[in-house]
């Protein structure tokens, strides 16, 4: 085969597998939007502990992620949504930070809500910025390799998936230091 053909061919599938993401996010969006939802008691802690395992597996380095079970609440919601929204946030938390620092994972009680932390030491995100990366396609410009870029909705998913579940999303960030997710669910969430 010549080197170019081989080029060609992997380009291709590189933006075959990136519209796929691309209509899989779309689609999930609008069945947020549209779709009931079937609630059940979700079990957070066994959640929380596959998603870590999943994500760390993708990694295929050393172990990056520390996870803090703080709390033993469960939130009455949907499994999958849930699965997806955590996992777009950890595996956000892992591409975005250098490939040697520690992600951590929190779940914790506080007065009137249980919250889900998920803290990096990335680049970190301006303020100016940090009410528009929940919007559909909006992209930090910062300079990326290719294979490092997502379709833009994984954090559009992430709120429109806490809204469904009345939380909230709550981002804090300091420049070069890294940054905090928060999922805050309140009580009358809990089951």
């Amino acid at each position: 085969h010549s080197p170019l053909l081989t080029h060609s061919l992997h380009q291709m599938n590189n933006q075959t597998l990136r519209m796929q993401h691309l209509v899989d996010d779309l689609l999930l969006l609008a069945n947020l939007e549209t779709q009931k939802t079937k609630n059940d008691c979700v079990e957070i802690n066994s959640l929380l502990k596959q998603i870590c395992q999943e994500s760390s597996a993708l990694e295929q380095l050393n172990n990056r992620i520390e996870l803090f079970i703080d709390s033993d609440i469960n939130i009455l919601g949907n499994d999958q949504e849930l699965r997806s929204a955590f996992s777009n946030l950890i595996v956000n938390a892992l591409k975005y930070s250098p490939s040697d620092s520690i992600v951590t994972v929190q779940w914790y009680q506080s007065e009137h809500a249980v919250i889900l932390d998920i803290i990096d030491q990335g680049e970190g995100i301006s303020a100016l910025e940090i009410p528009k990366i929940t919007e559909r396609f909006y992209r930090v410009d910062v300079k990326r390799p290719q294979e490092q870029r997502g379709t833009g909705l994984g954090l559009a998913i992430v709120k429109h998936t806490l809204t469904r579940h009345n939380a909230q999303l709550n981002i804090t960030s300091e420049w070069g230091k890294g940054s905090c997710f928060s999922c805050i669910f309140p009580k009358k969430r809990f089951c």
